[in-house]
This record gives structure tokens, sequence and C-alpha cells, in this order.
């Protein structure tokens, strides 16, 4: 099977994983996942197109005001400006404006989060860089060759694949992988690498232990649906925006 690849912000401990899994080939050639590294990785102000899609309430009361008085300066009378109809500011209008003046990072809660950290695409068997360091382990019983058992750490593998184990009529055993996530008390895939019998086999799983490294993909997903569909809210308040 070929390496996977993810994104990793190796400053804020962060990873984003392309959806159903990219080899590096899908991110060559299909841009697999890169709609979602480019979000974060936006470093400017917001440029006057669907990114300004924000209701105003979600934009920083200063800039408003700094807007409105501005557009004051600017018009004689309000009723010749396209923000205003003379009797109050044309909210919509309003807010596209100001935020075509604003970071993305002051508007959003994801664009613009990695800008200027050190990022990097890293492959699923990178056991030595931070990131494989951070990934969760499993722990697994298997036989240990002398009639015991011993508990393995499966490394940087995430979650693991549930499988069964079957008798052949020769006695071997033979390894039916499945989709499913394993749940503790199922039995999963110990490979060459980590198996102190030297041979693959299957194993109980304990229990995953979780590290440090957050996984924010569902979180820059649905901010970029939103905003590519119009339905954009701020999941957090930005600093100075209204309540």
């Amino acid at each position: 099977m070929s390496q996977y690849f993810e994104f990793v912000n190796t400053d804020r401990e962060e990873v984003i994983v392309p959806p159903d899994g990219i080899g590096l080939n899908n991110i060559l050639n299909d841009k697999s996942g890169s709609d979602l590294l480019a979000w974060v990785l936006l470093d400017g102000p917001a440029d006057g197109t669907g990114l300004n899609s924000v209701p105003l309430s979600a934009l920083p009361d200063e800039a408003i005001a700094e807007k409105q008085a501005d557009i004051q300066d600017r018009c004689d009378d309000l009723e010749e400006s396209p923000y205003h109809d003379g009797e109050a500011w044309i909210e919509a209008k309003l807010a596209r404006i100001v935020a075509a003046g604003l970071h993305v990072s002051n508007i959003y809660d994801y664009a613009g989060r990695w800008a200027g950290d050190s990022v990097t695409i890293a492959g699923d068997y990178a056991d030595d860089t931070p990131y494989g360091a951070w990934r969760d382990h499993a722990i697994v019983t298997v036989d240990d060759g002398t009639g015991g058992t011993e508990d393995v750490v499966l490394k940087h593998r995430g979650t693991c694949r549930k499988v069964t184990v079957q008798q052949r009529i020769d006695g071997s055993e033979q390894i039916e992988r499945h989709q499913k996530t394993a749940q503790p008390g199922d039995y999963v895939e110990v490979g060459v690498d980590d198996s102190p019998t030297d041979e693959p086999q299957a194993g109980e799983l304990q229990g995953y232990v979780e590290t440090s490294v957050s996984n924010i993909t569902s979180e820059v997903e649905a901010e970029l649906d939103a905003v590519q569909t119009s339905s954009y809210t701020p999941v957090t308040t930005p600093v100075g925006a209204n309540a």
C-alpha cells in the first residue's frame, strides 16, 4: 500500500488530513486537499470577492466605525453612497468593503491560521519527524514466540483497522482485513517490524494512546464550505468584534 500524506504544522502541533487519505501522486496531479491547505495559509487582506460574504456582526467594531466615518467624510449626502440608502447603512455592502480592508485572520477562525508557521507535507511512514512522534499510538497484545504474550506499541498509526483471524486446514492462520476502525478488544494486524516473532500476526488491541497533535480537518472543511456557500458565521468571535 502506498504512503499517505498529511499537512502538518510543527509550530502549532496541528494536522490537516486530506479526505480519504491521499498519496503523493494525488497531491501533485489531482490537487487533493490543496484547497484546505491554501485556506489556512492565506496571508493578507481579503480581496473583495466571495471571501467577504460575512455578516457585519463578524467584523471588528472599530473597523466598521472607521469605514463609516470615511464614507461620511467623502460624501456630502449619504444617499450618494452605495453603502447607505439615506436612512440606514446597507449592511451587506458595508460588510463587504470593511472586510476587504482586514486581514483574513481577523475575519475567519481558520483562514490564515497557519500563515508564517513551519508547515510540511509529511508521510504517514514518517517515524523520524516531530509529527511522527505526535501521532496516536496503539497498544496491542501479541504472541511473544515463547508461549507467552507481550504488549507492543504500534507507533505513528493513528487508529487501526479491525481484522479477524481464520484457521486454515493446515493449522496456519489467515488474517482477514476489514474497513472498520478497531476498538479495544478487537484484533488488529501487527506487521513484521513490530512483531516479536518477526512474522506478521494479529494481536488484541488494548487501547490507543493520544498525543498532543490536534486534527483540525473537519473545522477547516466546515469553514471553507460555509464561505463557498455564503453561509459563514464565525465559530468564535474575533477580537474586537460585536457580540
